[in-house]
């Protein structure tokens, strides 16, 4: 498989490191297929409101999706987050989910 019919995802915060991982995908030839978020059960996220975002994705042309995340997860979510602000980690996990993605055919 060439790197120009890779498809992945990248996790979307709204900020410029999310921004930044959504840049180094691209040139690196990868499709992005979506943008996402990991946002409390209430609809809530703390760093930009998600309507930002949604507004963003839809600038980019990039389709949108939130994942709710509830109890007992919510400390799962927060280590998430933390990781997830630097680019070196939303490369890694756009890379783990074409890996995973390439699996299951």
């Amino acid at each position: 498989m060439s790197v120009s019919s890779k498809r992945a995802a990248v996790l979307w915060t709204g900020g410029k490191d999310c921004n930044l991982a959504l840049y180094e995908a691209q040139q690196a030839g990868y499709e992005i297929v979506a943008l996402v978020t990991f946002m409390m059960g209430n609809g809530k996220f703390k760093a930009h409101p998600i309507d930002v975002m949604r507004l963003q994705a839809e600038a980019l042309g990039i389709p949108y999706i939130t994942i709710p995340v509830a109890e007992p997860r919510i400390s799962e979510y927060w280590v998430l987050n933390i990781f997830s602000t630097l680019s070196i980690a939303k490369m890694f996990l756009v890379m783990s989910y074409e890996a995973k993605a390439s699996n299951r055919v």
